[in-house]
């Protein structure tokens, strides 16, 4: 499938949104999208282009980037989009155009990102023994202007993250509406926000 379109990340942002609340923020195609964490962020482009991929690629658009992106993250997203066209092949092969700098030197912190479903539960116990940060996400599985799911969410989060990390944190995503998903026929795209 050949790209049709553009979508620009814009370099992001980094705010303190309220007293202890970290936010990352840029305008994606008119709308401000942004991700806030009690943990302090890094105003990087890796989440946006995370988040928007998937769409990207659903669309046949091409991801234009203006923040540079580690050599690491960018063999990565090989990964990623050669598995997503396993799983729905129609989609395109999602290039991604930036900067490229060098990679920052590993830590042995790990954390991961949780919604509180299924999945996320596979991964907190696959990674446990190695996790420092399990930080509960709203806004992806559960729409933010859903109130009382996310209250729910919110109280079974301690107990589905106790025993897998050392700290625990929340973070909040607000992000576009996605495209139509593609794959109807094996699996919808995971990509409701």
């Amino acid at each position: 499938m050949r790209a049709f379109s553009t979508i620009l990340v814009p370099e992001p942002r980094l705010e303190l949104s309220a007293p202890g609340l970290y936010r990352i923020a840029t305008t994606v195609e008119g709308e401000e999208v942004f991700f806030e964490s009690s943990l302090p962020l890094s105003p990087g482009a890796e989440s946006f282009v995370c988040a928007f991929l998937l769409p990207a690629m659903a669309r046949g658009a091409r991801l234009e980037v203006e923040s540079p992106l580690g050599e690491r993250f960018l063999s990565n997203l090989d990964f990623v989009r050669r598995r997503a066209r396993q799983w729905w092949p129609e989609l395109s092969g999602g290039d991604v155009a930036a900067p490229v700098r060098d990679d920052e030197p590993l830590t042995s912190d790990a954390g991961v990102f949780y919604t509180g479903g299924a999945d996320s539960a596979y991964a907190l116990q696959q990674l446990h023994p190695r996790l420092k940060y399990a930080v509960f996400t709203e806004g992806f599985d559960i729409p933010l202007e859903d109130s009382e799911r996310l209250i729910r969410a919110r109280a079974r989060s301690p107990r589905i993250s106790s025993s897998a990390a050392r700290r625990r944190a929340r973070s909040r995503a607000a992000l576009l509406r996605p495209p139509p998903a593609v794959g109807a026929r094996r699996r919808q795209l995971p990509l409701r926000p």
